[in-house]
């Protein structure tokens, strides 16, 4: 706790600087402070010093809060502190603490944690850099490091654990849900009260939050970035406020390829408004700064990899053009087709649709002034929209192999982070007229309690429930169970590292086998589906786990081979 107190502090120390030095709204300087530590880490990963520049910028945050402390006694006055004692801050410590406490005790079991996120992490952790030839462990060598360089940062200053590690990405999704709060100047405990249940909804709409994949992530801190434009990129306050939309570009083009879209419509944004002043040399840098970061991790992936060219997730029009020649005609428009059909009966989008309509309809019967932004509102939705299942399916047809693409692999994850994006910008409008000055406080709550209810329902339309956080049932798939099984039986026959290891498993799988070579980081974890003796024979493992117990094959060869071992859930084998 004493870690996370001093991580905390630090933290604190840049968010205060940052709001001395740039006058921008308290509630972006958490997500803004992320941002900041994770382009420098990156910075600093390229150059093989992450572990200095960890080190660095704790003490450099500490540094910022003396800083504070010394120009308040200064002046006399502590009054900077109760500009974070307020309805935004305090939901953000309660979110934080609730998620705290839901986590702890928690491991990883999603498949994607095992095949690439807590892998990459676990690397970074261990030799203090970024992943290299040598890590074999590393499946997907191109796919930028974003979320992994904050969450290393966090673990070597905090824990390395698993629950710790999904708290450090919760501490970033709820920075980026923060900044909500900046559109409201009245009745913000009801605004509370809506984030707060928002939270819920973002936190178990697409994937959980015992896991790190990223897919909530983004669209949150996307939308925040779009937001923190709109408000301080349109029209040039300071030069420093508009500089750190920059760092907020370079956290988005980092944790996900498909942080490009948001780039895109973040330029479109300083478009808009240097055609108002014909400043855009002012705001070239904010554009360059986040593709010059993309181009030096393409750069670093071919110096770094050999395979870099021809790895999952590289962007080059080598490798799109590669993809894209594994597909007929034929292929092509099967995909489009079924991306189309798909599309066209995505009830959740059509849900969706209608929430902007009633949210429109709502706003219009009870405070015409705030209509404006909403047909705003709904025209940039529907331009994201279009340009995000347009994006979508261009990574099918170019991006994602064939097998896959077929089968519109992981679409529904991929269109439940629109939804996220959409329901985030939706709240524009409605937080904009529910803190108007004309607007009651009976109302206030009425018009939260509406939009509460519609998100219940989009899940509801989704999934066939009400998604909540602390229902027990989404922990505990089959999948879950895995993982729990193999730590159980590690620990009971206390396996050590550094050997050779298989899974007798009971179904087609390569789960155990990812999970294996996570917890052991080696690639000497394989698996095998059992049919006949002579497989067991030439398996070369020392360790033997037996998922599929109940194979009359795997019990008849124990049996013969290491009788007194005959009914364990691990078999110790001869040396081979």
């Amino acid at each position: 706790m004493l870690k996370l107190l001093l991580y905390l502090l630090s933290c604190f120390g840049y968010v205060e600087c940052l709001r001395r030095w740039t006058k921008v709204s308290v509630y972006y300087l958490p997500g803004l402070t992320i941002a900041l530590q994770t382009s420098l880490l990156f910075l600093a990963g390229l150059c093989g010093q992450l572990a200095r520049m960890t080190y660095l910028l704790f003490f450099v945050g500490l540094l910022g809060l003396g800083y504070g402390c010394v120009r308040a006694i200064q002046n006399r006055n502590a009054a900077f502190l109760g500009g974070y004692l307020d309805s935004g801050y305090i939901s953000f410590a309660v979110i934080i603490a609730v998620m705290a406490v839901f986590v702890r005790g928690k491991v990883f079991t999603h498949y994607d944690n095992f095949n690439h996120w807590a892998v990459i992490i676990r690397t970074m952790l261990t030799y203090d850099r970024f992943p290299n030839a040598a890590d074999t462990l590393i499946r997907y060598r191109t796919y930028p490091p974003g979320s992994a360089v904050y969450l290393y940062y966090f673990g070597r200053l905090v824990s390395e654990g698993e629950a710790w590690l999904m708290l450090a990405q919760i501490i970033m999704m709820t920075a980026a849900i923060l900044p909500l709060f900046s559109l409201a100047k009245r009745h913000k405990p009801v605004i509370a009260v809506l984030v707060i249940g928002l939270t819920h909804f973002f936190f178990t709409y697409n994937v959980l939050v015992n896991n790190l994949l990223v897919d909530t992530l983004l669209p949150l801190v996307g939308m925040s970035a779009l937001l923190y434009l709109w408000e301080y990129g349109r029209t040039i306050r300071s030069w420093p406020a508009l500089f750190l939309s920059a760092v907020y570009l370079i956290q988005i083009v980092l944790i996900k390829n498909s942080g490009l879209f948001f780039a895109a419509a973040a330029v479109v944004c300083l478009i808009i408004g240097a055609r108002r002043d014909h400043r855009y040399a002012a705001r070239l840098p904010v554009v360059v700064l986040p593709l010059l970061s993309n181009r030096l991790w393409s750069l670093h992936c071919a110096h770094t990899f050999a395979d870099a060219s021809s790895s999952a997730h590289t962007m080059s029009l080598d490798y799109y053009a590669s993809v894209l020649s594994q597909k007929s005609g034929a292929d092509i428009l099967q995909i489009s087709r079924l991306f189309l059909k798909t599309l066209i009966t995505d009830k959740s989008l059509w849900f969706l649709a209608g929430m902007f309509v009633a949210v429109g309809a709502l706003i219009g019967f009870l405070n015409r002034r705030a209509l404006p932004l909403w047909k705003k509102t709904a025209l940039a939705a529907g331009l994201l929209a279009a340009g995000y299942e347009i994006g979508l399916l261009g990574m099918y047809l170019f991006s994602m192999p064939l097998e896959e693409a077929v089968n519109l692999a992981s679409y529904g994850r991929y269109s439940r982070s629109l939804i996220i994006a959409l329901v985030y910008l939706l709240m524009v409008p409605v937080i904009k007229a529910v803190a108007d000055d004309g607007f009651s406080l009976p109302k206030a709550w009425a018009v939260s309690a509406v939009i509460l209810l519609m998100t219940g329902g989009l899940s509801l339309v989704t999934f066939g429930t009400v998604r909540y956080i602390t229902q027990p049932s989404l922990y505990h798939d089959p999948t879950s169970e895995k993982r729990y099984w193999l730590d159980r039986v590690i620990a009971d026959y206390q396996v050590p590292a550094g050997s050779t290891y298989c899974v007798l498993k009971k179904y087609p799988s390569v789960y155990y086998r990812n999970l294996g070579r996570y917890l052991y980081q080696t690639t000497a974890f394989d698996d095998a589906l059992i049919e006949n003796e002579e497989q067991l024979d030439e398996l070369e493992a020392r360790y033997l786990f037996v998922e599929d117990g109940e194979n009359p094959v795997i019990q008849a060869w124990i049996e013969k081979n290491y009788p007194d071992q005959a009914g364990r859930e691990v078999i110790i084998c001869d040396e081979r």
